[in-house]
């Protein structure tokens, strides 16, 4: 019998759906058993031990808890996947906390999803509050003496688990999906990159961001690959050994990571093997763009996702500027703001279209999930786009993000570019800064070489006098969440903080 098999009577009650993650990964550890399944430095899990770790982490939460939602705070490791993967098969819906939230972030996130335990590292700070009711191996079962009155809305019963919002324009919120939404994000990325058993995808984006979901955790999985994961702090010297350590033919990261390589005085540490880069959550500039197609003679692709919607596109590097086209079970519709549908080459709101959407959000913080949709259920973003002659999206920027400065309205994505191709520039984040009486066009630049003369120079050269930021906050590293996108709290510090340029 493999592993997993066996459900105890109260699981095999809860057994509603026609397909459940579980099941699914049931099969891959029972075909896979003997090949490699997980990776960390020395670490290595095979199918049949990652079957096995889930079973225990499963009849674990069947014991120690009676229902869900169950908070859970993974770490790149595979033992926080056994957990993810267990729990799900719990029927527990558990919610996948970003391992970077504070204790009194993580209290606010159950007080919300009105979460009935919460799952941590051994070791980990502990919220206020919380009480020890269990063990298990390196992680510790908790519960909440009392609290504040939740704030969640019912927990629909086909939710396998949740996942939060980025949080970059307020409080992370939950996010419910079904397993047919999580199967078929997980298929259609592992369809469209062509994994197989023979691929090794080194991911760095954590267990509970969508790249990793959705691009390295459950499609490797499906598909009978390896899943590495990078040991330690990303830093150039430490990316380089994982990368030749595993050889991988898939390499999943966000931007900062593919500066850090490209920058290596050594060049980039890849090997023949590397079929496929994979980018997300903020543009790439352009020298980090031409460097590593000059070192692999490879494009970095990347990825369009929507934390609502899941999986969008595919990008094979084949159309410049282009996220790619879409995932099989994606559509994608450009319309004016009015809902009318525009032809091929016109820019408008993006209308996505896809059966891994989220079934709703897990909190009454805000506008119900239904808010996002038009009349014909399509999910309407925030983005703005064009689909070219041939079906590639090209995204041009975000809805309500303009900047009205003296009665002109300031697209910052233009001007980021702009900032972006300034040689010395890793990154940049264009906001307009309220200052007495009035806005100004503020540029909070990544460098540790650029001087505010230079970008002044370069600006004036090529944009209109009205969008040349009149304020340049230049900083050796701009402050990021854990998905790799600008964090607004650190981003509102710099501002308050009104922190002095670099000579």
């Amino acid at each position: 019998m493999s592993a997993l098999a066996g459900q105890p009577s109260e699981m095999a009650a809860s057994m509603r759906f026609a397909e459940r993650i579980g099941e699914n990964l049931r099969e891959a550890c029972h075909g896979f058993a003997a090949r490699p399944a997980m990776r960390m430095g020395a670490e290595e899990w095979s199918y049949q031990e990652l079957g096995a770790g889930v079973e225990r982490f499963r009849d674990w939460l069947l014991a120690e808890t009676t229902e869900g939602p169950i908070l859970l705070v993974p770490r790149n490791e595979p033992s926080s996947v056994a957990m993810v993967f267990g729990a799900i098969d719990s029927g527990r819906a558990p919610l996948l906390a970003d391992p970077a939230w504070t204790p009194v972030e993580l209290a606010e996130v159950v007080r919300r999803s009105a979460a009935r335990a919460l799952v941590l590292r051994k070791g980990s700070a502990v919220p206020a509050g919380f009480v020890l009711r269990a063990e298990n191996g390196g992680y510790q079962l908790l519960t909440a003496e009392a609290g504040a009155e939740p704030s969640a809305v019912a927990l629909r019963e086909d939710t396998a688990f949740g996942r939060f919002t980025s949080g970059t324009t307020g409080f992370p919120r939950c996010l419910q999906f079904s397993d047919a939404a999580a199967l078929a994000a997980a298929r259609g990325w592992a369809e469209a990159a062509r994994l197989s058993p023979g691929d090794r995808v080194l991911c760095l984006a954590t267990l509970n961001n969508g790249l990793c979901f959705n691009t390295s955790l459950l499609p490797v999985f499906l598909s009978g690959g390896l899943l590495a994961f990078h040991a330690g702090r990303v830093l150039p010297s430490s990316l380089e050994k994982s990368l030749i350590a595993v050889d991988a033919t898939v390499f999943v990261a966000f931007p900062f990571a593919y500066d850090l390589l490209v920058k290596r005085p050594a060049g980039v540490p890849v090997g023949p093997a590397l079929r496929l880069a994979v980018s997300s959550a903020a543009p790439l500039a352009g020298s980090t763009r031409e460097g590593w197609r000059q070192a692999t003679g490879r494009s970095i692709c990347d990825y369009y996702g929507v934390a609502e919607v899941g999986p969008c596109t595919f990008n094979d590097g084949s159309v410049p500027d282009s996220v790619g086209r879409p995932l099989a079970g994606v559509s994608f519709t450009i319309t004016d703001e009015a809902g009318l549908e525009l032809p091929a080459g016109e820019t408008g709101l993006i209308r996505i279209r896809t059966r891994s959407m989220a079934s709703d959000y897990l909190d009454r913080e805000g506008p119900p999930f239904a808010a996002n949709l038009d009349e014909e259920g399509r999910y309407v973003s925030r983005d703005i786009g064009m689909l070219d002659a041939t079906g590639h999206l090209v995204l041009k920027g975000r809805r309500g993000r303009m900047i009205n400065v003296a009665g002109r309205k300031i697209d910052p994505v233009e001007v980021e570019a702009v900032v972006r191709q300034v040689p010395g520039v890793n990154d940049v984040f264009v906001c307009g800064d309220e200052s007495p009486g009035r806005t100004i066009l503020a540029a909070y630049v990544e460098s540790e070489s650029v001087t505010r003369e230079q970008l002044v120079a370069f600006c004036v050269a090529r944009l209109a006098a009205y969008k040349v930021p009149q304020d340049f906050v230049i900083v050796p590293r701009l402050p990021r969440s854990s998905t790799g996108k600008f964090s607004a709290p650190g981003i509102r510090a710099l501002q308050q903080e009104g922190t002095t340029c670099l000579p």
